[in-house]
């Protein structure tokens, strides 16, 4: 005679594991519902701080910001920003709701580099026999001293890092400064700078007249430190005055000439520098 058991289905151990189906949230689950974040951890001074937290805690809720453990009166709700902020200062937020409060994390406010505004060289037009500054105009927002880094190119060739460049130039030689600002902690952007060595106008060291009493020349002597081939030319004159391509003014005088003269020689480097030479004479006869 065969004995056959049957199992029961509604044992006891099925209904608990149909209890442990419905869950209750832990003690870490309702903190992580309740967290309250500040971010980004690296702000600085000018940085807008935005707050974090789960949706249902910040309905009716309040939101206070602290500087240095000190409430900012002039801040509230989810974001802040303030023009009072400095390297260094510790930021936290506070929510309050129904009585209770939740802390942030907190944020320290980092090191904000120096920027350059302005930067210019000096002179603005360069030209051969120049010594080349800098001008630099720029901001630190924490009050830091600002130093900088120099680096002088002279037709993409490095040649210094002083705050001045002196060299042998000559015309239509290119030149970059960059300008690298930095502070304590860190360093800002860098600037560049560039521009080009310009042609430099004749100058006239020495003038001569002479008159025989028949003819009268007028010896100009100039120089071009740029190396150029001069030209000379009368703008205005009496009849029958010339000049060479020396400079030297020649002017055959008539009787009817004496008395007093103006002329005017052009002189022409013939790459955009140009001179103009206004000239009195007084011719006398003996």
């Amino acid at each position: 005679m065969a004995l056959f058991v049957l199992g029961c289905s509604g044992s006891n151990e099925d209904v608990g594991a149909s209890k442990q189906s419905v869950t209750t949230p832990t003690v870490s689950q309702k903190a992580a519902k309740n967290k309250v974040t500040i971010n980004p951890d690296n702000a600085t001074a000018q940085s807008v701080i935005t707050l974090s937290a789960d949706t249902s805690l910040l309905v009716n809720a309040a939101i206070n910001w602290y500087v240095n453990g000190s409430i900012d009166e002039f801040s509230g709700g989810p974001r802040f920003a303030s023009s009072r902020l400095k390297k260094n200062d510790i930021i936290q937020a506070v929510v309050t709701r129904n009585k209770k409060e939740y802390y942030s994390n907190k944020i320290r406010i980092m090191n904000t580099p120096p920027m350059i505004k302005i930067a210019k060289m000096v002179p603005a037009l360069p030209k051969v026999g120049a010594t080349i500054s800098v001008e630099v105009d720029a901001h630190d927002v924490d009050g830091d001293t600002i130093y900088y880094k120099y680096k002088w190119t002279l037709n993409g060739k490095y040649i210094s890092d002083q705050n001045y460049l002196s060299t042998d130039f000559k015309r239509d030689d290119m030149i970059v400064i960059e300008i690298t600002p930095y502070d304590s902690d860190d360093t800002g952007s860098t600037t560049f700078v560039k521009n080009k060595i310009f042609n430099t106008t004749p100058v006239v060291t020495e003038g001569t007249p002479s008159f025989d009493g028949k003819i009268y020349t007028y010896s100009i002597k100039a120089t071009d430190v740029d190396g150029d081939i001069l030209t000379y030319k009368i703008l205005e004159g009496p009849e029958g005055m010339s000049v060479d391509s020396s400079g030297a003014v020649t002017w055959k005088v008539r009787p009817k000439d004496a008395g007093k003269h103006k002329f005017t020689i052009l002189i022409n480097d013939n790459n955009g520098g140009e001179l103009v030479m206004p000239i009195t004479t007084r011719i006398g006869f003996k």
